[in-house]
C-alpha cells in the first residue's frame, strides 16, 4: 500500500488516525485492509491508537465517517472521534454521518467542540450481571454501552461482563457530586483513556433512573467530558430525551506524512506510543 498522509488526534485520551478518503476508494470489508489496521493502531509496533477513523466528504458541511476499532474491526460510532472530526474540518457545524445513524458536530469556541447525539436510545435497566452483585444497565447510544455504579470503585470481571452483554462497559462512581469513570472499550479491549458515547450513555441513564436532567460532568483518566441533554416536552407525560450533546477539548497531536512529521508536540504523549510516520 502506497503512503498516504495521515493526521494523529486524540480526545480526553482516547486517541486516534484520521485519513481523508474523499475519492471513496477504502475497501472497508478488505481482510488485509483490517490487518493494515492492526498494524497501524498497534501501541509500540506503529502509530498507536485507539482507532482509525476513514474521512470522506459528501457535500458542503456532510461529511461520512468510517470507524475503525484498534482490531481491524468497524463499528458503527464513536463520540471522541466525532469530537476530533469537528476539530479536524474546522467548519461551525458539521452533518456527520456514521453508521446508520446522523450526528451533528459542532465548534463552539475556545478549542471546545460538541457532538450531538439522537437521544432514540433503546435502553434496559437493572439487568443482572453474573458474578456481580450490582445491577448493569444496558444502552444503545452510537454503540451498545453496559453501565454499573458502584459506590466505591472496586474491581469486576471486566472481561467477562464485556463477552457476556457484547458491549462497552463502564465503571461510574458518585464522589461528592463527581462523577468518575472507568471504561472498558469493545475493540480495542481495554480500558479507554475517555469515552465520548460512554458519557452520553451515564447522562441518559441518570435521567432514566432518577429523573437527572443534569447538565452533568465525567472524569476520565484522560480528562473530564460535559453532557447536556436536550429534552423535549409532552402534555401529562415525563419528557423524553431529543437529543444528547457531549463536549470535549479535541487535540491533534501530530501530523504524518510519508516518513516525515511535522507539528510534532510531546505534550501529554505517553512513552509507551511510539510513532511511525511510514507504513506499507
Amino acid at each position: 500500500m502506497q503512503q498516504v498522509p495521515f493526521w494523529k488526534y486524540e480526545s480526553c485520551g482516547n486517541d486516534f488516525i484520521f485519513i481523508e478518503d474523499h475519492a471513496k476508494t477504502f475497501e472497508k470489508d478488505c481482510p488485509k485492509m483490517q490487518s493494515w489496521i492492526r498494524h497501524l493502531c498497534a501501541r509500540r509496533f506503529g502509530v498507536g491508537a485507539d482507532g482509525l477513523v476513514v474521512l470522506q466528504k459528501q457535500g458542503e458541511q456532510q461529511f461520512t465517517m468510517l470507524y475503525f476499532n484498534a482490531d481491524g474491526r468497524p463499528a458503527d460510532f464513536c463520540g471522541n472521534a466525532a469530537l476530533c472530526v469537528s476539530k479536524h474540518v474546522g467548519e461551525k457545524e458539521l452533518n456527520l454521518t456514521s453508521g446508520t445513524e446522523e450526528y451533528i458536530t459542532a465548534s463552539l469556541g475556545e478549542n471546545w467542540h460538541s457532538v450531538s447525539m439522537p437521544g432514540n436510545a433503546q435502553v434496559s435497566l437493572q439487568e443482572k450481571a453474573p458474578a456481580i452483585e450490582e445491577a448493569i444497565h444496558l444502552i444503545t447510544l452510537g454503540v451498545r454501552h453496559g453501565v454499573i455504579f458502584q459506590e466505591t470503585m472496586q474491581d469486576l470481571p471486566i472481561k467477562a461482563l464485556r463477552n457476556a452483554f457484547d458491549a462497552n462497559i463502564s465503571v461510574v462512581t458518585d464522589r461528592e457530586g463527581s462523577y468518575h469513570v472507568k471504561t472498558f472499550e469493545k475493540g480495542v479491549e481495554d480500558f479507554t483513556w475517555g469515552c465520548a458515547s460512554a458519557s452520553a450513555a451515564i447522562a441518559s441513564i441518570c435521567y432514566f433512573l432518577h429523573n437527572d436532567p443534569g447538565p452533568f460532568m465525567f472524569r476520565f483518566k484522560g480528562g473530564c467530558l460535559h453532557v447536556h441533554l436536550r429534552l423535549r416536552e409532552h402534555p401529562e407525560q415525563k419528557p423524553t430525551i431529543d437529543s444528547v450533546e457531549v463536549l470535549g477539548l479535541p487535540r491533534l497531536v501530530y501530523r504524518g506524512f510519508g516518513k516525515h512529521y511535522e507539528n510534532w508536540d510531546t505534550e501529554r504523549s505517553q512513552e509507551s506510543r511510539i510513532p511511525s510516520g511510514a507504513y506499507a
